[in-house]
């Protein structure tokens, strides 16, 4: 945790029972007057001086400081199990992904998308993967009943955007030699089982690219970090 979001703008508190409070006094040990940095979701991140108290703490801004733009991309990804899921919306949220979609897929277990995960507890996966990235930002969150939806729901956030599929199997180019400076991205993945070849057919007709991320075959969260890890992070201040 290299920051500390929250929903309601400065000052910022923290009651003893908080974990994040637990954290910042047990384990970090900040003392009476530290500063550490806080911010409230998706607005201004500052350094903030923290005052204890019996009840627990106050953060009271000091100074703004930077926070990292979004990186120009909607993820789309099929729904995966739970527990990756998890690890997924955490590394969007570090990457700083515009959007997050995941959608059913022609070969995705059912099962996963009855997930408590996707009605309400994706948000504390993100928040956490912006705090990691000392970001204020967390991506939008949304699902899709199918790979259509999705890429219509993507085309129309990030329009004129250099589409890719990482495919194992049909890639016809490197994902790296699609990457450019200062363009906007869709990236979508398939399934635990890949796309299916109607799904591939859809891609194709909708204008992505099928690319290769590599010789050896990935698990989704490690596929989505190699791609994320590509693509240019906007300039620094």
């Amino acid at each position: 945790m290299n920051s500390i979001l929250f929903s309601n703008p400065p000052p910022f508190r923290m009651d003893s029972d908080d974990l994040r409070f637990v954290h910042c006094k047990s384990v970090l040990k900040i003392p009476q007057g530290g500063t550490v940095f806080a911010g409230e979701i998706n607005a201004g991140l500052y350094l903030c001086k923290i005052s204890y108290d019996k009840l627990g703490a106050t953060l009271a801004p000091v100074k703004p400081i930077y926070s990292p733009p979004q990186l120009r991309c909607v993820l789309i990804s099929a729904f995966p199990r739970p527990q990756i899921a998890k690890r997924i919306l955490f590394e969007s949220a570090c990457f700083g992904v515009e959007c997050l979609i995941f959608y059913a897929s022609q070969k995705c277990d059912v099962s996963y998308i009855k997930s408590s995960l996707y009605t309400g507890e994706f948000r504390e996966h993100l928040i956490r993967g912006a705090e990691q990235a000392c970001s204020s930002h967390i991506p939008q969150f949304r699902t899709a009943q199918d790979i259509e939806s999705a890429i219509e729901t993507a085309s129309s956030l990030m329009p004129n955007s250099i589409k890719l599929a990482p495919d194992p199997y049909e890639a016809t180019s490197n994902f790296s030699d699609s990457v450019k400076n200062g363009s906007s991205f869709c990236v979508i993945f398939g399934s635990e089982r890949g796309f299916s070849n109607s799904e591939r057919d859809i891609l194709r007709n909708s204008g992505f690219t099928l690319a290769s991320l590599g010789p050896r075959i990935l698990r989704t969260d490690s596929a989505i970090i190699a791609a994320l890890a590509q693509i240019p992070q906007p300039g620094s201040p």
